[in-house]
């Protein structure tokens, strides 16, 4: 039952009752608990009056006497509250059970407020500003749950916890900025069997209790911290854990007996670390481990390690640099269903690796560097059904080698280097469905080479290197998709789908194929895509496609067909598309089309039709809603050519050679899309009544059609035209009425025409219209009081004309427009009153014009206050702050572009006017130097670009504040030496400083560049690097050094980014 009060919605489910109360004030949520006599399950309050900082003593008083009324579960989320007064749940003592105040202002826990609170269990008081706990914090509760995630905390004091030893199971303190393990004041909670502690800064855990450790804890979570090294039984105070999080530290060392103590651990997560070298005997104790991850590690080698595990199931080490399989790396872990090894450097398997493993299902070796796989590897692996194999260097396969695989579903030999199939090498997997064979090199598949794998249904051999390809598959198989595109396919076996009848996909593209013979397509009784394109196709037997009736999309296109039968396609009647575009097709033969009744998309582009004769459509096509004609060489289109066509939706008729009065005669009165562009019209006149038989015509191109006029009455009868585009024509003067019955119009395109006056009698009272673009016209002045008839102007393009002066802004009313292109004129500058009446105004281009300063006066926040995108690239600018004003601001602006101007000192006051900006270009201008504290306004800055410069040096310094800042690029300059980045640069990820002058890097140069992900000092004159040089970047994945003049690799300095670096460029040194 649902009930509603003033604010609050009330559910009773059974016999209780929860309530919620979504933006509630105060003093209504009491009042609504004051009408309530029975117990409340559950009181969840969201988004809470914002002006309660602190929750009174009269919230949770009965309306009829003093005692509180009955609540069990309590939550407030989304609230400003930042104390509880001392008595605030006193009436609430005899029934909560848990109290949950999220994402608030708590600044600390209000133990006054909750020392009453007997039967409390719960205790949440996650993402709240709680910076420090007191010993006592909880004494006299018996908390079970306590989650204090997301606050501010740094430290625990020892007694913290005092008084919940007999209670407390699960502790949540992830996401806070401990640095110190808190095993003290959490070592005597007996029944604690939950500790998260990820996303903290913890690096130790290591302490001198003595003999004391947790007698309950089985899960913990030390995930994203600072560990760096795990000592000698590092773990020996949780001896009964089960779980252990070690995810995303900065773990490196790992002494062989750190697990010592963990005899009942089951679940590992160490992945993405720093770990190179893991000892075979590091598990030897931890005999009942189900999972183990160590991917995104560096780990060279694994023999031993995972041997004599009888419980392991789970095996993750993806992303390593794992060089080879030893035969004793799973010896004796009999239970092991699950390996990961993509993404290593595995160039090596024994025979034996895999020989212990009878109850291995998936293997996963992708993306790694193997060249030869032993015949016996998979000898003992019969119950294994996914195998990976995909993007190694594999040349050749034994043909016992998958003998024994007789339970695979899925192989995946992609991406390799194969070149041959025999017939032996499947013939075992009875239960194969996927195999995955292409980019590889295969120049022969062996007769019946899958004729053994019944119950296949997906092969792909696309991109290989097949001429000829004979009849390899089972008769009457399970068949679903073939893919042998792209290939050198000249010829296939009439046989080769003999009985295929639940084939629905079939890729044939991009071969050499000349003849379909009628047989070869017989049997594909349920076939519904079919592709054909780009092969040589002249010759398309008698039938060919008789019997393919559930056949819905066939693609034809880049071939040599000549003409088109009436009989070719006759039996398709359930197809849906039809592509025949690019072949070398002059006859259609009268009613080729005919039967096909559900067509949907018919595509004749780029052939030598010339004349569209009307027998080509003379049955009705009712499905038929796009027809490409685009490139045909038409001259003609003879009368009633569509009429059958009484659903066409579109018409491309781009590309040919037609008249006005062939367009005129088109008579499709569902036509919504029209496309006439490159047609010439120059020699005969644009006719009045041109489209009057196309009533429901919506968007209409003519571009490039040498039209020079068009008469007023031209789109009279086409009242629901929404976009016209007219660009490229010869155009100078728009008539005045030749919009004006167009009721729904929203864009117009006259760009490149030779319009030079602003059409705005055609354009008055338009008021529907949205988009207009008057680009590379010849205007020279425009009187933007001309526009108040376009009151729904959104965007306005004006480049590239010949614009010296542009007024009328007292009353150009255009409350809409966002965008406005005046980039490729020749403005010196703009009136103050520039659009001041246009308030949603965000996105402005002034690029290559003739200004010599920043039109502060017209653009600032006194004129246009929603400003956001702004580019003055081109321009003379000398300089950008003028300090004639300082209230000219540019509060909202997030995108300035400075580029290729006359710019050469960037001084401490430039950007002050620019306080929220994230992306400023200031590439390929003529600055030099930078002065103190140019950029320490911008906080807010993400990406800076002053690359391809003259600036010779960057003082620290410089770059101060740039707090958020995650790309810069400083390429193209003439730097020489570089001081030490500034450790305000910490959310850094990609770095430019490539082609300077850099001869030498200093060893703490990057020191303060924690999270930077990409550094390129390639084209530089560096000699060598210091070893210390890359020590603090742990997240680099990418480094150039290519194109300097090192005579050897700086080995000690790449040393610390061995564990983590992707993509290492060095050529062009060593000369």
């Amino acid at each position: 039952m649902h009930t509603r009060y003033h604010g609050l919605k009330k559910v009773r489910h059974l016999s209780s009752l929860f309530l919620e109360c979504p933006g509630i004030t105060s003093v209504l949520l009491r009042n609504n608990l004051q009408k309530i006599h029975s117990p409340i399950q559950s009181l969840s309050i969201y988004d809470f009056d914002r002006t309660i900082t602190t929750l009174a003593n009269d919230l949770f008083v009965h309306g009829t006497s003093s005692n509180g009324i009955q609540i069990k579960h309590l939550q407030f989320s989304n609230s400003n509250i930042q104390s509880l007064k001392d008595n605030s749940l006193i009436n609430l003592k005899d029934s909560l059970e848990s109290l949950s105040i999220v994402n608030g202002k708590l600044t600390h826990v209000p133990t006054k407020a909750l020392s009453s609170m007997m039967k409390l269990i719960v205790l949440d008081f996650e993402a709240n500003e709680i910076a420090e706990l007191f010993d006592y914090s909880f004494y006299g509760l018996h908390l079970v749950k306590l989650n204090l995630k997301g606050n501010l905390l740094e430290t625990l004091p020892e007694h913290t916890f005092v008084g919940l030893e007999e209670s407390l199971a699960e502790v949540d303190l992830s996401e806070n900025k401990l640095a110190l393990f808190p095993i003290i004041p959490l070592i005597k909670m007996d029944y604690l069997r939950s500790l998260k502690l990820s996303v903290n800064k913890i690096s130790s855990i290591q302490q001198d209790l003595a003999f004391q450790h947790f007698n309950s804890l089985i899960f913990l979570d030390i995930s994203s911290n600072y560990l760096e090294t795990l000592s000698s039984d590092y773990f020996r105070y949780f001896p009964f854990l089960r779980t252990l999080n070690l995810y995303n530290n900065y773990i490196e060392n790992v002494s062989k007996t750190c697990f010592h103590s963990l005899r009942e651990l089951q679940q590992l997560d160490m992945s993405h670390n720093d770990i190179i070298d893991i000892d075979s005997q590091i598990f030897d104790t931890n005999k009942h481990l189900k999972i183990i991850d160590l991917s995104h590690n560096h780990i060279h080698y694994i023999n031993g390690v995972f041997m004599n595990l009888p419980e392991l199931e789970d095996v993750l080490l993806s992303e390593n640099n794992i060089l080879e399989l030893s035969n004793n790396c799973f010896t004796n872990s009999t239970n092991i269903r699950v390996i990961y090894l993509e993404n290593n450097s595995i160039q090596r398997l024994d025979f034996y690796v895999l020989h212990t493993l009878v109850n291995l299902d998936q293997l996963y070796l992708s993306n790694n560097y193997i060249k030869t796989l032993p015949s016996t590897l998979f000898e003992f692996n019969q119950k294994l059904t996914s195998l990976t194999l995909d993007h190694n260097q594999i040349k050749e396969l034994d043909n016992k080698l998958f003998n024994s695989l007789i339970n695979v579903r899925e192989i995946r030999l992609n991406d390799n280097r194969i070149e041959r199939i025999d017939t032996q090498l499947f013939a075992a997997l009875k239960n194969l469905m996927e195999l995955s064979l292409q980019n590889n090199r295969i120049k022969s598949i062996e007769p019946e080479a899958f004729r053994q794998c019944h119950r296949l249904k997906y092969v792909n051999m696309q991109n290989n290197e097949l001429s000829n390809v004979g009849n390899i598959f089972n008769t009457n198989s399970s068949l679903v998709s073939i893919q042998m595109n792209s290939n050198l396919i000249e010829f296939i076996n009439q046989k080769i789908f003999n009985n295929q009848f639940n084939v629905q996909v079939l890729w044939l593209e991009n071969n050499l194929l000349k003849k379909l013979d009628k047989t070869i397509f017989t049997n594909l009784l349920h076939i519904e895509r079919m592709h054909l394109k780009n092969n040589s196709i002249y010759q398309i037997g008698n039938n060919t496609f008789d019997k393919m009736a559930t056949l819905k999309h066939l693609d034809l296109s880049i071939n040599e067909i000549f003409t088109i039968n009436a009989n070719m396609f006759a039996k398709l009647t359930k197809l849906e598309e039809l592509h025949l575009s690019q072949n070398l097709i002059h006859t259609i033969e009268a009613n080729s089309f005919g039967k096909m009744k559900n067509l949907r998309t018919l595509d004749l582009s780029e052939n030598d039709l010339k004349i569209f004769h009307r027998e080509i459509f003379q049955e009705s096509l009712p499905s038929l809603y796009m027809l490409n004609l685009r490139k045909t060489n038409l001259t003609k289109i003879e009368t009633n050519a569509f009429r059958s066509l009484s659903n066409l939706n579109e018409l491309n008729l781009d590309g040919n050679f037609l008249h006005s009065w062939d367009i005129k005669q088109i008579d499709i009165a569902s036509l919504r899309m029209l496309k006439i562009s490159s047609n010439n019209f120059s020699g005969t006149a644009i006719k009045d009544n041109m489209f009057d038989r196309l009533p429901s015509l919506q968007t209409l191109n003519m571009v490039n059609c040498g039209i020079s006029q068009l008469p007023d009455t031209l789109f009279t009868r086409t009242t629901n035209l929404v976009r016209i585009d007219l660009s490229r024509n010869q155009l100078r003067t728009i008539n005045r009425n030749l919009f004006a019955r167009l009721n729904v119009f929203k864009e117009l395109k006259l760009n490149e025409n030779v319009i030079n006056d602003f059409p705005h009698m055609a354009l008055s009272n338009i008021s529907t219209l949205e988009i207009l673009s008057l680009a590379r016209n010849i205007m020279n002045n425009i009187d933007f009081f001309k526009l108040n008839g376009l009151p729904n102007l959104r965007q306005l393009d004006l480049s590239s004309n010949m614009i010296t002066s542009i007024s009328g802004f007292n009353t150009a009313q255009l409350p809409h427009l966002d965008m406005i292109d005046l980039s490729g004129n020749l403005l010196f500058s703009l009136p103050s009153n520039f659009f001041q009446h246009s308030i949603s105004l965000q996105r402005i281009d002034l690029a290559l014009n003739r200004f010599m300063q920043i039109p502060s006066m017209a653009l600032s926040k006194n004129s246009l206050a929603r400003l956001a995108w702004l580019n003055l690239t081109g321009n003379p600018l000398e300089k950008i702050y003028t300090g004639t004003n300082h209230e000219e601001k540019y509060p909202y602006l997030t995108e300035l572009h400075i580029r290729q101007t006359n710019l050469s000192i960037l001084t401490s006051k430039d950007f002050e006017m620019f306080p929220a900006l994230q992306i400023l270009s200031l590439n390929e201008n003529q600055i030099n130097r930078i002065s103190p504290g140019a950029f320490v306004t911008l906080s807010s800055l993400q990406i800076l670009d002053i690359s391809s410069n003259v600036i010779e040096i960057v003082p620290k310094e410089r770059l101060q504040g740039l707090y958020q800042l995650t790309k810069l690029n400083m390429s193209h300059n003439n730097l020489r030496d570089l001081e030490d980045f500034s450790q305000d640069l910490g959310a850094l990820t990609i770095l430019d400083l490539s082609y300077n002058q850099l001869i030498k890097v200093n060893p703490e140069t990057f020191d303060f560049l924690v999270s930077l992900r990409q550094l390129y000092l390639n084209a530089n004159r560096l000699t060598t690097i210091p070893m210390e040089s890359f020590r603090a970047l742990r997240k680099l994945e990418l480094l150039d050094i290519k194109r300097n003049l090192f005579e050897a690799i700086p080995l000690k300095a790449l040393k610390p980014l061995e564990t983590h670096i992707k993509h290492l460029w060095i050529a062009g040194n060593f000369t």
